[in-house]
């Protein structure tokens, strides 16, 4: 899964201050941190299947997307954002409502984010941990044009919950498309060689300010292994009239599981 979003000189939407957040949480607040990060992304991630799904989007029976990676990529932002900007980003993210501000006490951060950015350090790290029994890697990485002047304190905080090394200066101005190799370069080596050229020629040129990339890369074993000589061939039903014969995976081994869907209009 992939997820990249730029910014050029004609948007000035985002205010890369980093002011409103602080990375030093009561101990309730960093062991709360992670739990509402899981809560916000799940709910996010369900609020934007549902609008995938909408008739806002031609109803769209197949859907395939990544949540945590697009949630990945807008906590990344969020904290460097102010006040409509902020305001938007946070309801989006489903930040909880005891994280939001008086409009008329704190104008400029509408949104407390950095218990959410802390709980999303922590799951990153915890998936990116080295002694898992999966292949899990998570890259992380704004690319900022070195003309642009971007904020000390929002480098570092943006550091602090996404690791050293998050932030990488680039010279978009003069050699654009000399950075978007080395973009693709790095997404290629997090992702074990799988993603390759997420940026396509062209994309990046000399306007461009800010570039924020998420690549996710999974591998793991099946819980209860799947034997082959138990495949057989059955019909897969891609709506209520049509059908094709394909290979099914069978395990009779596997017992009480249960069936989960969605309904049209998105809802579980």
């Amino acid at each position: 899964a992939e997820n990249i979003s730029m910014g050029n000189r004609k948007s000035s939407g985002l205010m890369l201050t980093m002011a409103n957040i602080c990375m030093g949480l009561t101990t309730s607040e960093m062991s709360r941190a992670p739990v509402l990060a899981t809560q916000a992304n799940t709910d996010f991630g369900l609020a934007l299947f549902q609008k995938l799904k909408g008739a806002d989007n031609g109803g769209e029976n197949n859907v395939i997307f990544s949540p945590y990676s697009i949630s990945n990529a807008l906590a990344m932002v969020v904290g460097g954002a102010q006040e409509q900007t902020l305001l938007e980003i946070g309801n989006v993210l489903s930040l909880p409502a005891d994280q939001k501000k008086e409009i008329s006490v704190d104008p400029v951060h509408p949104w407390r984010t950095d218990i959410y950015l802390a709980g999303m350090g922590i799951q990153n790290e915890r998936f990116n941990r080295k002694d898992k029994p999966y292949a899990l890697n998570i890259a992380n990485a704004i690319w900022g044009e070195k003309s642009y002047g971007f904020s000390k304190n929002y480098i570092s905080a943006l550091e602090t919950s996404f690791g050293k090394g998050t932030f990488q200066t680039a010279n978009f101005q003069h050699h654009p498309e000399k950075e978007r190799l080395r973009i693709n370069s790095c997404v290629e080596d997090s992702t074990e060689n799988k993603i390759k050229d997420l940026i396509e020629e062209g994309v990046i040129d000399g306007s461009t300010e800010m570039v924020v990339v998420n690549a996710i890369h999974f591998k793991a074993n099946w819980s209860n292994q799947f034997d082959k000589t138990n495949t057989k061939t059955g019909d897969f039903f891609l709506d209520d009239d049509k059908s094709v014969e394909v290979e099914l995976m069978n395990a009779n081994s596997m017992t009480g599981i249960k069936y989960g869907a969605f309904n049209a209009d998105g809802s579980f």
